[in-house]
């Protein structure tokens, strides 16, 4: 099973890449960092067109189309996926003392392509997310609303879920399985459904 995982391959804001494996060991790896909102989709796109894209010379492609274009950089090989933000990914080639380094990239690109169209996305954890207030390490993504709510130790039978995002508040009242995409930093609180205490008045 492929898997394209997405961790941080720098620091600070702009941290977050992708490195694609199959059985025995890494494909291809982010040589820049993006942010951890649009690392998700780099992910995505990766997985759903690249598989199906040609492999192209630099002079061949055209702005909006969907290609590989293998480059040579100092140290090694790389390759640019032309409908992504963060275009130049490490190409981690298996020599076998024989081929031609060329010839190389090309069947390792070969082999990159065969295992997105299969790869699993998952996030290396920890993620840091905040929920009412307190950081938490989130060890999987996505996790469920009521997996978050019990992340930050409220009962999902008497909170839901609020994600605040973009100033914007996301109720998963009555969706508690649905799966949410958490990213570092990503703000959430419990709204408190069940009943609360009423005062006894003395008559």
């Amino acid at each position: 099973m492929s898997r394209l995982k997405i961790g941080k391959v720098s620091e600070g804001e702009r941290c977050w890449g992708v490195e694609l494996f199959d059985e025995s060991g890494a494909l291809l790896r982010s040589l820049e960092g993006v942010g951890a909102v649009e690392v998700r989709s780099v992910a995505e796109v990766l997985k759903s067109e690249g598989p199906g894209a040609p492999v192209l010379e630099d002079s061949k492609v055209e702005p909006d189309e969907a290609a590989w274009v293998i480059e040579k950089v100092r140290g090694g090989w790389a390759v640019r996926f032309t409908p992504v933000a963060a275009t130049l990914f490490e190409l981690l080639m298996r020599l076998d003392g024989e081929g031609e380094p060329s010839k190389a990239a090309e069947e390792t690109l070969a082999l990159v392509k065969k295992c997105l169209a299969g790869a699993e996305i998952v996030w290396e954890p920890p993620i840091t997310i905040k929920i009412d207030g307190e950081l938490h390490e989130a060890l999987e993504n996505p996790m469920s609303a009521n997996e978050i709510l019990q992340l930050g130790k409220l009962d999902p039978n008497t909170y839901y879920l609020v994600e605040i995002k973009d100033g914007e508040r996301i109720k998963y009242d009555g969706r508690g399985e649905e799966p949410v995409s958490l990213y570092d930093g990503a703000e959430f609180v419990g709204h408190f459904t069940g009943e609360k205490p009423v005062s006894q008045l003395d008559g």
